[in-house]
């Protein structure tokens, strides 16, 4: 090998390993930001799973601790994420607490939890309400679907 083409050698490696790291430190810069932003759905889906797992498996006290947790976690993800995913999963979280009520017989705690439930999951419509029922039915086929729980809850609900 000649000189010159050893001295082209070395300013190519130089050149490429200046814009590689460039390059790489960008890209990795821009995937850890993506992967900050999803870390609220991360934790959100686990304490939800959790919470349908309670409710599907545990006793009304459990399911309602559950459920309790996963309000307060979505609560505290609100400080970090502010979109509409953290706050329909809140609003769902307070429909699965409503379902806990209902079986245990705290009719005003039910109520109350659906009241909040709205708070947080936009109408469909302008002006329309979705039923207590529709609520609880959607919770439902997340659960069915969503989660690997069975679609018979512990926990009976009258029909």
């Amino acid at each position: 090998m000649t000189r010159v083409m050893k001295v082209i050698f070395l300013l190519s490696a130089v050149l490429g390993l200046a814009a590689g790291g460039a390059l790489g430190y960008y890209q990795g810069s821009e995937l850890g930001e993506s992967m900050r932003s999803i870390e609220p759905i991360g934790a959100g889906f686990a304490v939800s799973d959790f919470a349908a797992r309670q409710f599907h498996h545990a006793d009304t006290e459990h399911a309602r601790q559950a459920a309790l947790l996963e309000i307060s976690v979505r609560e505290q993800l609100r400080t970090v994420a502010h979109d509409s995913t953290v706050d329909g999963g809140l609003g769902l979280a307070y429909v699965r607490l409503a379902m806990v009520e209902e079986q245990a017989g705290n009719k005003d705690a039910e109520r109350h939890a659906l009241q909040q439930a709205r708070g947080w999951i936009p109408p469909p419509r302008q002006g329309q309400e979705v039923s207590d029922e529709r609520l609880k039915e959607f919770l439902n086929k997340i659960d069915e679907y969503g989660h690997s729980v069975s679609s018979e809850p512990k926990v009976s609900l009258p029909q």
